[in-house]
Order: structure tokens, then C-alpha cells, then sequence
């Protein structure tokens, strides 16, 4: 039961709440995930808003239809930015939030600012919940909460957690913990979900299904001295907004996190064999083993993500998969020749990342 915390505000300035509609408020929603997530709900016919850094509509919100990117607001600010952070809760009647901004890639080399975002931010999202009495905080965590296993078995949500292969992980760890104590204490509806190396449109950083596609469709050949049967979990970025979608809806929340992900683990040569079939000219040649360097995939090397815990509370099934999503990539690409363009530029380079 949600304890009675009356808002710290003064009774003329107190929310009222509007139950006409749901209106989804997306922290982080102008950016891959956030915007694939904003754009699936705003074709269902939901009204969203998305708080992002970035104040205008990007990602998949560029190319939808003009009635769809009608239902996304789209508010410029910071998770840090308390006031007005609050204040896009209270004037757009706020119901639930999905909180997806994260600092990735640099969180190594910028821990104090990944905390910042990564676990103050989601301090102040449940905070914001806390005070206007929101339905749920949908929190985006990690895989890489579990860090590395020597055994390459089925992970389950109650597993051990061993965050410890860099700052990201550990973050996420943490934001995890703090959101989880708002439940407890405040009673606060709080859920983390623990996608697994999500792809699709939009997204170039350097995972190896992303850089042997890019080569793909470059029609360049792809070589590296090792790392054919390196296993990683997938997620395309559809399947993964699905879930976020069903996890906010749910009324069957038993778990504190839920996996979201393809629920199997595909090697490096089983991706290559799935793009061949699409780009039958293509020529990928690698060594067999791990990936020797960087260090991070060794670090973060873990089994498929158990589904079981998703599928019953969630309803969760991926629809897309890593076949079905490397497809629908595919064709998005061909669609769309600048964002093609761009993931060439970024990621088709001798291979002096993959060692």
C-alpha cells in the first residue's frame, strides 16, 4: 500500500491529479531508447511527455507521422534541475515516469557526473514521485549489474549482483538500491528493468553486432583476429521499449527488476550468418575464442537473461529477437540513407577496437 505522504507544498498550490487519461513522462525520452519508447505509446494513442536535455523531438521521433509526434511534449531539462523538474510533473498532470537518461560512455572517465545522473537523477524522479503521488518509476538498469560469470548458464533477477566492471554497472547498481528503499520507506512503485546490449536504429555504439552490420552495409569486408564465439544476449530496441510499456501498465508487479532482452545468447558468427543472408556479398572473417581486447566484454560476459519472471508478471515476449531485429534494422537503414550515412562513418574502421 502506498503510505499517505502529503506533498510538501502549500494547499493552494497542491496537484490535482487527472484520471481522464495517462499521461507518461519519459526522463531521457528524446534519446535511443527514450524516443523509440515515446514514439511506440504515442501511435497507441497515449499522451507523453518527454524531459531530455535536448528540447526539441529526435531519435524515432523524427520520421514519425505528424499525428504521433503531436501526443509527444517534448521539455527541455535537466535531471538535476529540481524545480523544474517538478514543475513538468505538476503542469502537465503527470501519472507515472520511465527514467531512461543515463551518461554511458563516459562514466569512466566522468564518475561524478555519472552519479549525478545516473543515481541523483533517479533520486529526483523518485522524489517527484514520491511528493505527486505517481502510479509507478520505471527505472532503466543493466545486464551489466550481474557482471561476469563463469559459467555462461541462464541468468535469473535474483542472482548475484557483481557490479563491478566500471562505473556504469555500478551506477546502475546503485540507483537500483535507492529506488528500492523509496519503495520501502515511502511507498513509492518502483521497478527496474535489465536489458541486455540493445540495438537497432539510432544507436552506433560499438558492440559487435552494430559494427558487423555497419560493414555490411557499407558492402566492406569485416575481419578481427579473434571473437567469433563470443556470446552476447541482444536486445532490439523495439522489444525493449515493449517492455518498459508493459512494465509501466502491469498490475502483476511481484519483482523488485525484471530481464528484458532476446533470452538467448548469439556469438559473433551466428550474427555474421544472419546479416550474410540479407547482404549475401558480405565477407566477415574472424578468429575464433572471446574478444580478446577491449577488456569490457570479458568483464561483462554473463549467460542469457532468464525471460521466466517477465513472461509471467509482464507479459513479456520478445517479438523481434536478434534475427527479426538485425531485419528490421536492416530495412530501416535502407529507408533512411543519412542515419545509414552516419553508422558507416562511425563504426566501418580497420579494427583497432577489437583486438
Amino acid at each position: 500500500m502506498r503510505k499517505n505522504i502529503r506533498p510538501a507544498y502549500d494547499s493552494d498550490r497542491t496537484l490535482r491529479c487527472c484520471y481522464s487519461f495517462e499521461l507518461r513522462f519519459h526522463i531521457g525520452g528524446s534519446g535511443f531508447i527514450g524516443s523509440h519508447l515515446c514514439r511506440i505509446l504515442a501511435e497507441r494513442g497515449e499522451d507523453v511527455v518527454s524531459y531530455d536535455v535536448s528540447a526539441r523531438p529526435q531519435g524515432a521521433l523524427l520520421d514519425a507521422p505528424e499525428n504521433v509526434r503531436a501526443k509527444v511534449k517534448v521539455v527541455g531539462g535537466s535531471v538535476n534541475d529540481i524545480p523544474k523538474l517538478f514543475r513538468t510533473i505538476k503542469d502537465n498532470k503527470v501519472e507515472g515516469l520511465v527514467y531512461v537518461a543515463a551518461v554511458l560512455l563516459e562514466a569512466d572517465e566522468m564518475p561524478t557526473e555519472a552519479l549525478r545522473v545516473n543515481v541523483e537523477g533517479v533520486a529526483n524522479a523518485c522524489e517527484g514521485a514520491r511528493l505527486f503521488d505517481l502510479r509507478r518509476v520505471v527505472y532503466f538498469s543493466s545486464q551489466g549489474v550481474y557482471g561476469a560469470r563463469d559459467v555462461l548458464e541462464p541468468v535469473s533477477e535474483n542472482a548475484t549482483l557483481v557490479p563491478t566492471a566500471g562505473m556504469y554497472q555500478m551506477t546502475k547498481y546503485l540507483a537500483e538500491r535507492l529506488g528500492q528503499q523509496y519503495e520501502r520507506q515511502y511507498g513509492v512503485s518502483f521497478v527496474a528493468l535489465r536489458p541486455s546490449m540493445v540495438f537497432g536504429p539510432g544507436q552506433r555504439l560499438y558492440y559487435p553486432l552494430n559494427m558487423i552490420m555497419a560493414h555490411a552495409v557499407a558492402r566492406a569486408s569485416f575481419a578481427r583476429p579473434n571473437g567469433a564465439d563470443h556470446p552476447i544476449d541482444y536486445t532490439y530496441v523495439k522489444d525493449c521499449a515493449e517492455g518498459a510499456a508493459l512494465a509501466y501498465k502491469s498490475e502483476k508487479i511481484k519483482s523488485p527488476a525484471y530481464n528484458i532482452s532476446s533470452g538467448r545468447l548469439t556469438t559473433n558468427a551466428q550474427v555474421a550468418e544472419v546479416v550474410k543472408k540479407l547482404y549475401p556479398g558480405f565477407r566477415a572473417e574472424m578468429g575464433g575464442g572471446l574478444i580478446g581486447s577491449p577488456i569490457l566484454w570479458k568483464l561483462i560476459l554473463t549467460g542469457p537473461l532468464n525471460l521466466e519472471l517477465a513472461r509471467r508478471d509482464l507479459g513479456y515476449r520478445p517479438q523481434y529477437g536478434v534475427e527479426g531485429g538485425i531485419a528490421d534494422y536492416s530495412s530501416y537503414l535502407n529507408a533512411h540513407p543519412q542515419e545509414l550515412l552516419q553508422m558507416t562513418s562511425a563504426l566501418v574502421h580497420p579494427g583497432e577496437d577489437w583486438k
